[in-house]
C-alpha cells in the first residue's frame, strides 16, 4: 500500500460521508425513499472502504513483529466486504 493509495481511500471515505448524510437530509425533506435507498448506498460504500482499509493493515502485521495478530487482516476484510455485499 503506498501512501497516495491510502489518502485516495480516505478521501472517498469522506466523500461518501458526506453525499450519504446530505441525501439522508434531502430523503427526509422530500419523503423521497429514492434519496433515501442512495444514502444507504454510500453508506456501504463507506463500510466497503473501511474494510479495504483493514485489508491494507495486514501489510503492517507482516513487517512489525508486534502486530503479528493482524496477518489475518486481508482474510477479516474479505469476509466483512462479502457480507455488506451481500443482499
Amino acid at each position: 500500500m503506498t501512501r497516495w493509495s491510502f489518502a485516495v481511500m480516505v478521501v472517498s471515505i469522506i466523500i461518501d460521508f458526506s453525499r450519504s448524510r446530505a441525501l439522508k437530509r434531502a430523503a427526509e425533506k422530500y419523503n423521497s425513499q429514492a434519496l433515501e435507498a442512495d444514502g444507504l448506498h454510500f453508506e456501504t460504500d463507506i463500510w466497503s472502504s473501511c474494510a479495504v482499509l483493514l485489508g491494507w493493515v495486514r501489510g503492517a502485521g507482516q513487517r512489525v513483529p508486534a502486530l503479528e495478530f493482524l496477518r489475518h487482516a486481508d482474510a477479516v476484510a474479505a469476509l466483512a466486504v462479502a457480507f455488506i455485499a451481500a443482499p
